[in-house]
């Protein structure tokens, strides 16, 4: 079954509404922008509602409305999306940030208190998934700071969402919302500022477009030219009727489209309440959520795992969000640690959001629960009480802490080089061959020495490779053995098919491949084989073996989490001491009757640099790993010497190579 994150409830009648304002004379800001907005304003019961052409470009207008610039500090939840953050950045303000409460995820008065200072010049708090903080405690904690200090909504998540039966905007200076493809009230890309205050408003109406003091629908109302002024700094900010169009009907049905929501949420709160290896964020009291979002902590140590098991099953997934101060922009920028705001840095760790939209069905519902549980289950990591997740912050805090006996934790095989894994719970292994499957098949670029006439081994370079096209990791590929069959998904939704040993088939993914590498490899991709031969970036055919735990004291050098599938192995190793695999040349891993004896140490390339669930090029690993270690080097190489089944979970011994003696 296939199950997309998210799908609109656009229909016919919103098209026709778009078509529509092709017999008008204004395609941007016009009059139907204007009636839009006389909606807004009586569905949130306020003077002001202006439509802009995104929440960002509308937090920057509103922030220059009120005179927010350099030197000026704003306060935003550490746990939200970088937006929040951006548009203090983008007026030359210093974001600053706050932890948030642990239970709601929500700023509180006490997170905030802390981060008041007299250079606070406003304070962004976020209605994070679509459950209102209490704004009006927020207002009353600021009452006493140095300076007066605006407060700005982010509802870009609570267009429906009600606090104490009031909406957003009732008691701040300005709510901001979203209509993003994915929100609950969309036209593609849009948003919209709600206020009381009519001079907040009256700047805005200029902020929003380049300071001017008339659209161009203004300029033209009447029988005369009106010329327009600029007398303050503003962006382009403003919402076409274009798009606008779509928005009426939404926003006459939204209210009767939040009970489907709230069954939506029901139905998974029934399906996860027993399990006490999850962590859904509660509910703030008067609170009516909007439900935008359904996310849940599944621990940092094994997120990345678990959205790679649901991709694999079909399931479209995302991370809502990863604490803004961890990422490199901010910690580079400001210093920031991952200690600095636990609270967010933990859950951004080990956040999910689930498929969450009207029109799911009880059986695709019922089939991502199921296939979590089975994950969460089949991963099986330890619990503690009080149904949070056991805080476990890098593998070498899982890893360090258990002495018992080596296990494999993980199997992986790369059906084709440079695409991203195909994980296994069991596999056979042959003498002198590496894992079955693994590195079949590679994608050519126009530069490669590669002949199809003649097929054999080559190095990397005549590939294309995550190490020089970073955007290959933010593909995820499934892989049908028995079929030969790849499918290709981005962003949680099934994009090429094809089987990889038919001509049809590869046409469909090279298809594909030509057109999202276009800009990024030279030539025609090509998918290829070579009878015998694996593609990997040693001609023999190896077994690569990544110990978790190094993987976790690499974390200690970086500071910042490292998905151990960056080293793309084929066996990951859990209940070992780091690096103690940098001893291993020459000795033997005896898994059952199954022999590995260790060839090589693996240096590592670019290639480690890349995410590989965001394809973002966001660390340095070969930097890392000479700064704190003195070499390149992660993982070792091993050959079959004695075939057989290995399964995770089995147990492993490692024999140390024999010692060499000489006499004279």
């Amino acid at each position: 079954m296939q199950v997309p994150f998210y799908r609109h409830g656009l229909s016919a009648a919103d098209a026709a509404a778009v078509a529509g304002v092709l017999d008008t004379p204004f395609l941007t800001t016009g009059a139907l922008t204007r009636q839009v907005e006389a909606q807004l304003a009586a569905f949130f019961d306020a003077p002001h509602a202006l439509l802009t052409n995104s929440w960002t470009n509308g937090a920057v207008a509103t922030l220059l409305a009120l005179g927010v610039g350099p030197g000026d500090e704003v306060i935003v939840p550490a746990m939200t999306f970088i937006a929040t953050a951006n548009a203090a950045e983008l007026v030359g303000a210093r974001p600053v940030f706050a932890d948030v409460d642990p239970d709601t995820l929500l700023m509180t008065p006490q997170t905030l208190r802390p981060k008041v200072t007299a250079r606070t010049a406003a304070v962004i708090p976020v209605h994070l998934y679509g459950r209102l903080c209490d704004v009006a405690a927020l207002v009353r904690c600021l009452e006493d700071a140095p300076r007066r200090v605006a407060v700005i909504e982010d509802a870009a998540h609570a267009f429906e969402a009600t606090r104490d039966g009031h909406p957003p905007g009732r008691v701040s200076d300005a709510a901001i919302f979203s209509f993003y493809a994915t929100k609950n009230v969309t036209c593609g890309e849009g948003g919209a500022i709600v206020t009381h205050n009519p001079e907040l408003a009256a700047r805005l109406a200029m902020t929003r477009l380049h300071g001017m003091s008339a659209g161009a629908a203004d300029r033209h109302a009447g029988a005369r030219y009106r010329h327009w002024d600029m007398t303050v700094l503003g962006t382009k900010a403003n919402l076409p009727d274009l798009l606008a169009a779509l928005l009426p009907r939404q926003i006459e049905t939204i209210r009767d489209r939040l009970p489907m929501r709230q069954a939506l949420a029901a139905r998974y709160r029934d399906a996860l309440a027993a399990r006490a290896d999850l962590r859904l964020p509660a509910m703030p009291p008067g609170c009516t959520s909007a439900w935008h979002l359904f996310a849940v902590d599944v621990g940092g140590h094994r997120r990345d795992r678990v959205l790679a098991a649901l991709g694999q099953a079909g399931i479209g997934c995302t991370v809502s969000y990863r604490s803004v101060p961890t990422l490199t922009y901010y910690r580079t920028r400001y210093g920031f640690t991952p200690d600095d705001h636990p609270v967010s840095r933990d859950w951004g760790d080990g956040t999910i959001s689930l498929p969450f939209f009207p029109g799911l069905t009880e059986d695709q519902q019922g089939y991502v629960s199921a296939c979590l549980i089975e994950t969460l289950d089949r991963i099986r990591e330890p619990a503690v009480g009080g149904g949070a997740i056991a805080a476990i912050d890098s593998p070498s805090a899982l890893h360090k802490a258990d002495p018992m006996t080596p296990t494999i934790d993980q199997l992986y095989r790369y059906p084709v080089k440079g695409l991203s894994a195909d994980p296994l719970d069991t596999v056979a292994l042959a003498a002198d061959q590496g894992m079955p499957e693994d590195r079949r098949f590679a994608i050519t670029h126009g530069g490669s020495e590669f002949d199809p006439l003649a097929p054999r081994w080559l190095p990397r370079r005549n590939f294309v490779v995550v190490a020089r096209t970073e955007r290959l990791a933010a593909l995820d590929t499934g892989y049908d053995a028995d079929t030969q069959t790849l499918v290709i998904r981005r962003n949680g939704r099934p994009v090429a098919r094809g089987s990889l040993t038919t001509v049809t088939g590869r046409a469909v993914i090279e298809q594909f491949l030509a057109a999202y590498l276009a800009r990024d490899v030279p030539g025609v991709p090509k998918i290829v084989e070579a009878p015998g031969v694996m593609f990997s970036d040693s001609p023999d055919k190896l077994v690569s073996v990544i110990n978790l735990a190094s993987v976790g004291d690499l974390e200690r050098v970086t500071k910042a989490p490292v998905h151990p599938l960056r080293f793309r192995g084929n066996v990951y190793l859990s209940n070992l001491p780091a690096w103690q695999e940098t001893r291993w040349v020459g000795a033997t891993l005896a898994i059952g009757a199954v022999r590995l004896v260790v060839v090589d140490p693996i240096e590592r390339c670019a290639a480690t640099a890349v995410d590989p669930v965001t394809g973002a090029r966001d660390l340095n690993i070969p930097k890392a790993l000479q700064q704190g270690f003195d070499h390149c080097l992660f993982g070792v190489f091993a050959r079959v010497a004695v075939g057989g089944r290995i399964s995770r979970g089995d147990p492993v011994t490692v024999t140390p190579a024999p010692s060499s003696s000489c006499g004279g």
